[in-house]
């Protein structure tokens, strides 16, 4: 079973969740987002290490994105069956579930031969098809309960199908509830090697960024699928280690921008509005709970004003918790 996330623009989804959601779906890790600049949709897939999948996520955390962690149950774990999947130039998807479709590439997903067989012909053919409520209601009737699926363009249109098996939380769909806690399953090792995934890109510049007709495509550079025959530590020491990382950086990070808020960070928090930055300072809040007068020391400092659409916020005002 994966995992799909639909994030709405300006919302934050924090790092720790993404790193559970890897931790249990480790299979590779992919995501695409609406640059509303640019106009054009990003695809970025084939993500086998967390930490490389966070470097590149993390400029687009406040975009429109739709984020997906794959637990292999069909074809190669490798580059190529790694989620979004492009429909198109200007489409993308991700899966969630086990389809029943025809397979004769026993190297690919379930998902790639759907959207190779049935996808890219009713879209070829009808180039909105995939919006449109009758045509939602017919895949819906052909996905089952066992199925969702994530659709994005490159105008920020966004369509979920089977919306309704899924959860919305902190303003965020998610597809199942494995975002919560840490499942029982095999571990693989940090490091460890497998084959990497070789696939033709959305253009013929595997490993390079091209961007093509409102589409920006990129490959994760020198991400290996980890090998199952490898020594490995015990999950829990594993993943110890991971959340406490993940923790830790996350804190990190938003000290940086209570404290020392820079321009291109104060333009980010105007963007986000108060409701997002409250959110924002109650993690923060929590995390200054469990470790005391030191953290809100080194957080709130000099500098504390943040400028927002309902006026000037100080972060040493936000009345920490159980400090």
């Amino acid at each position: 079973m994966c995992i799909a996330i639909y994030k709405p623009e300006n919302i934050y989804v924090k790092k720790h969740t993404l790193q559970t959601c890897f931790n249990n779906h480790p299979d590779g890790a992919g995501f695409m987002v609406f640059d509303h600049k640019e106009g054009r949709l990003i695809v970025e897939k084939g993500f086998f290490s967390f930490r490389k999948f966070w470097k590149a996520y993390k400029k687009y955390k406040f975009y429109r994105a739709v984020i997906h962690f794959r637990y292999s149950t069909a074809g190669k774990i490798d580059h190529d069956n790694c989620h979004p999947f492009l429909v198109n130039e200007n489409l993308g998807f991700v899966h969630n579930g086990t389809l029943s479709v025809r397979m004769d590439k026993k190297e690919f997903s379930d998902t790639w031969h759907f959207n190779e067989h049935v996808l890219k012909s009713i879209v070829n053919d009808y180039p909105n098809a995939w919006m449109h409520k009758t045509m939602k209601q017919l895949i819906e009737s052909f996905l089952t309960e066992r199925n969702k699926l994530v659709f994005m363009d490159n105008e920020g249109n966004v369509t979920i199908y089977n919306e309704q098996l899924g959860t919305w939380d902190a303003e965020c769909w998610f597809s199942n509830d494995t975002y919560k806690k840490q499942m029982v399953r095999k571990r693989y090792a940090e490091g460890a090697t497998g084959q990497a995934g070789k696939g033709t890109c959305a253009t013929n510049a595997c490993g390079a960024t091209t961007a093509t007709k409102g589409t920006y495509y990129s490959t994760a550079a020198n991400t290996t699928p980890r090998s199952t025959n490898t020594n490995r530590s015990s999950d829990e020491v594993l993943l110890e280690s991971l959340m406490a990382e993940a923790e830790a950086e996350e804190l990190g990070e938003l000290a940086a921008n209570r404290g020392n808020v820079t321009p291109d960070v104060d333009k980010t928090l105007i963007n986000l509005g108060k409701d997002n930055v409250d959110t924002l300072a109650e993690d923060l809040n929590n995390e200054i709970a469990k470790q005391g007068d030191e953290v809100l020391s080194a957080v709130v400092g000099e500098g504390t004003v943040i400028n927002t659409p309902d006026g000037k916020i100080d972060i040493k005002d936000l009345d920490p918790i159980g400090v």
